[in-house]
């Protein structure tokens, strides 16, 4: 592939919820704008992430991240742990060594 090509997928994210997906792009280091019915993020190496609701997701990864929307659903999944646990008090911590394992306590 060449250095100044772009790879695009499609995920299925069009139920997703817009606050928990921002959080989760966030994580990833991205920068989040029209957190409403339609969301856009950038990062620093070009990649982007489109979201509209009810369509779904578009990611154009470049050279640098490739496999960038297998990163999303994970950070997605602990975006929304950790809203839950906030939501009823509990207490979230995500694991050092593995980022895709959580903890969650009941206080």
């Amino acid at each position: 592939m060449p250095c100044n090509s772009i790879r695009t997928t499609q995920i299925d994210l069009s139920k997703a919820n817009v606050d928990v997906l921002a959080s989760a792009l966030t994580a990833l280091g991205f920068s989040v704008t029209g957190v409403t019915d339609a969301l856009t993020a950038r990062n620093q190496s070009g990649s982007s992430v489109v979201w509209q609701k009810g369509v779904g997701t578009t990611v154009n990864a470049s050279r640098s991240d490739v496999g960038l929307a297998d990163k999303i659903a994970p950070a997605y999944s602990g975006a929304a742990l950790k809203k839950a646990a906030k939501k009823y008090g509990w207490n979230w911590k995500q694991s050092k060594s593995d980022m895709n394992t959580f903890e969650v306590e009941r206080r």
